[in-house]
């Protein structure tokens, strides 16, 4: 299965690195992929407000010229995953700095806001989640924004 991973930051390095020990290949293009995520952080100004057009600006685009699903793992404010009005994921990923690789290798379980989490996932993306032997939570957008949040 092939993956790419958008963003400029530590998290698609480290959610990249963790795929590729798990058999997944790791592509650059949009195109041809089996999955897009959306691993961009948020840049924060001194009052705690998030800019959250960079990540508005992939998530839209990824959803543009992806045959697939796209899964979003930047942290938002709630309600904004809905409000984007794309049928995408928010997956949420507990990376931190110190611990990265460690966490995104083992992960202690997937958190996923779906549209309608009584639907099941996407194939492609119920086989990704799976090569990870942690327990899988489809939650609603909100729930799952505002547990990465608290996380």
């Amino acid at each position: 299965m092939k993956v790419c991973f958008i963003g400029t930051t530590h998290a698609p390095r480290t959610l990249s690195s963790a795929a590729k020990k798990k058999g997944f290949e790791v592509i650059d293009e949009i195109y041809g992929a089996d999955l897009v995520f959306v691993s961009e952080d948020a840049p924060t100004d001194e009052t705690g407000k998030r800019d959250l057009s960079a990540i508005a600006r992939m998530t839209r685009n990824a959803f543009e010229r992806a045959t697939c699903p796209v899964i979003v793992t930047s942290q938002v404010t709630p309600g904004w995953t809905r409000l984007l009005g794309l049928p995408i994921y928010h997956q949420i990923e507990t990376l931190r700095i110190i611990d990265a690789d460690k966490r995104a290798d083992n992960p202690e379980f997937h958190l996923i806001g779906c549209l309608n989490p009584a639907n099941s996932l996407p194939p492609r993306y119920q086989e990704y989640l799976n090569a990870w032997s942690c327990p899988k939570f489809r939650v609603t957008y909100e729930e799952a924004e505002l547990a990465k949040i608290a996380i």
